[in-house]
């Protein structure tokens, strides 16, 4: 008899994992995520754990390592089969994976929660003290572990944004700072290239949705928008508000604008680094 499309997704999700079941007591950084591929039946969770025991052995891993499991579409519904919550300690039954070992582990079934473990309690505590630093023209940029993002408010003149430093380590963030520095010391220059780019970039499409907006709008007096007046690049840069910039540690930076509904409420990102200037406007 041959395997239903369920079936095999399962098995070929499993057979990634050793077979042995063990415990262990993990401690868990956020609520779990979940993605379908595309013509999947099955979804695949994913949660981030901070620091795990195997409780075999009795040994502490203090390092991060991935909670999977597959789900129907009715149990990433309800709760997301196991109910896990960010910053909570559980014992579980898992597997480990053949690649990765404790790296990775496939979740079996969660034995018990609000767990006591001292050492985890210990990884949490340090895990949920501030880490900050100082930006240009900012206030204090807090950092978001989870992501390895530093994140602020910023006030330059008359502009107020979320300024994020993507960096690949924590503890030195002197590359996105020199690159936010140059940034900075001319602000409102970059600030207008980057309306003016997306407007280049991006004025066909915007008018293409203008001109439906208009006619949905105007469905009883005129359906076919003859009289339609069309979007300007000038006025698509003066309409676009700017709400975010990241500064990425690979050299690249991203400016975020509220579109002031001209493609009803996405935000413009415009891409570039400071040797080509802006590169890329999607939204």
């Amino acid at each position: 008899m041959s395997e239903t499309k369920n079936e095999k997704e399962v098995s070929d999700f499993e057979s990634g994992f050793d077979s042995n079941i063990k415990e262990y007591i993990v401690l868990t950084e956020r609520s779990a995520g979940a993605l379908k591929a595309g013509g999947a039946v099955m979804w695949t969770a994913n949660l981030m754990a901070l620091a795990v025991v195997d409780v075999e052995t009795d040994r502490l891993y203090n390092e991060k390592t991935r909670l999977r499991w597959l789900m129907t579409d009715e149990q990433n519904n309800e709760n997301m089969l196991f109910g896990f919550e960010g910053g909570k300690i559980y014992r579980i039954k898992a597997r480990e994976s053949i690649s990765e070992g404790i790296k990775m582990l496939m979740v079996c079934e969660v034995m018990e929660r609000e767990c006591s473990e001292s050492r985890l309690e210990a990884v949490l505590d340090e895990y949920n003290k501030a880490v900050t630093i100082s930006a240009s023209g900012c206030r204090e940029l807090v950092l978001d572990k989870s992501l390895n993002i530093f994140e602020g408010e910023c006030i330059i003149g008359n502009f107020k944004f979320t300024l994020m430093l993507d960096v690949d380590d924590a503890e030195d963030c002197s590359e996105c700072l020199e690159l936010w520095d140059n940034i900075y010391n001319d602000f409102s220059a970059w600030e207008k290239k980057a309306r003016e780019f997306a407007a280049e970039e991006l004025l066909d499409t915007a008018d293409d949705w203008g001109y439906d907006i208009y006619c949905d709008e105007h469905i009883d007096d005129d359906p076919e928008g003859d009289n339609y007046e069309g979007m300007t690049a000038e006025a698509f840069a003066g309409r676009i508000k700017i709400s975010d910039v990241v500064i990425c540690s690979d050299g690249t930076f991203t400016f975020d604008f509220d579109d002031d509904d001209i493609f009803l409420g996405h935000t413009i990102a415009v891409e570039g680094n400071l040797d080509e200037g802006f590169t890329d406007a999607a939204f």
